[in-house]
């Protein structure tokens, strides 16, 4: 009984002299160090997700609309017009000035497209269509129209010389297509001459019977 004393205070010493090891320390070292994670730093928000607005298509070219069929008259008719004296031709241009020709010259026109119904007149500065003789050729390619005055025109005056149908109908070729009156205008050379007087009639005295 008198030994369990000193025994209790020896082990006492003992557990002082030799602490149990920690746990997780490795043998024979300092006990490991416990890892501490960093607190969080409040950051601002992240902005929600948004998808991507899609991108306007390109809208489709239209589509070329189908060519409409020319306008009554639309389509210039191709024509070549020419003065002639003792044989010998002068070109006349279709746009310009109008060529000055010889008041005795006769006319030829050559139209490039196939006309079904036309023919060639001269028309003076009143619009009046002149007296003439001549001849209308409408082949399978092209058209020809002659025509000879059958006076000499007025010196020093305008006219046109003009392809067009009977009764102010339209031109047409053998294909259907239509063609505006072709005009060609033209100055005779010379001078005009002066314009007759007025001739004023005398009236009749009445009798008294």
């Amino acid at each position: 009984m008198l030994r369990r004393p000193h025994l209790v205070a020896a082990l006492a010493l003992l557990a002082a002299c030799n602490p149990a090891p920690r746990a997780n320390a490795p043998d024979g070292g300092a006990p490991a160090a416990t890892a501490t994670a960093p607190a969080a730093i409040p950051g601002p928000a992240p902005a929600p997700a948004t998808s991507p607005s899609p991108s306007p298509s390109p809208s489709p070219s239209p589509s070329p609309s189908p060519a409409a069929p020319p306008a009554p008259g639309s389509a210039p008719l191709p024509i070549q017009a020419f003065a002639s004296v003792s044989g010998a031709e002068q070109p006349l241009p279709s746009a310009g000035e109008p060529a000055t020709v010889d008041p005795r010259s006769a006319f030829h026109v050559e139209a490039g497209v196939p006309l079904t119904d036309a023919h060639a007149v001269l028309l003076d500065d009143k619009g009046d269509m002149v007296p003439s003789s001549g001849t209308t050729e409408l082949g399978q390619a092209s058209a020809r129209f002659l025509l000879a005055p059958r006076e000499p025109l007025v010196p020093g005056s305008r006219y046109t010389l003009k392809v067009e149908t009977a009764g102010a109908k339209e031109l047409r070729d053998a294909q259907g297509r239509v063609y505006a009156a072709a005009a060609v205008t033209l100055r005779t050379s010379g001078t005009r001459p002066a314009a007759p007087p007025p001739t004023h009639k005398r009236k009749k005295a009445h009798r008294r019977r």
